[in-house]
């Protein structure tokens, strides 16, 4: 549970934060020079994207896996079919 000075500190941070972004975002700097643009060639470029929605969907297949692991644990922990060592470890 959240105290109510916990929420303050958090608020506090949180304006810091705030402080801290719209100054960088507003300050003017004289000094400034342009990105350099790099363009890739189209061949590499859409296998840069392809790459990375097989990532993505990689990615998503093994994070549901291994919710649906967790999910089964957190089912035979209620069944008392399974109980947590000392250690931290599920023994089913």
């Amino acid at each position: 549970m959240i105290s109510r000075i916990d929420g303050l500190v958090l608020l506090a941070f949180f304006v810091i934060f705030l402080y801290y972004i719209f100054g960088t975002a507003f300050k003017t700097n004289e000094n400034k020079t342009e990105a350099a643009v790099t363009n890739f060639k189209p061949v590499l470029a859409t296998l840069q994207i392809i790459g990375g929605m097989a990532g993505l969907v990689i990615g998503l297949y093994l994070g549901i896996k291994r919710w649906q692991e967790y999910g089964s644990c957190l089912a035979a922990l209620k069944k008392k079919e399974a109980r947590v060592s000392q250690f931290g470890i599920l023994v089913i």
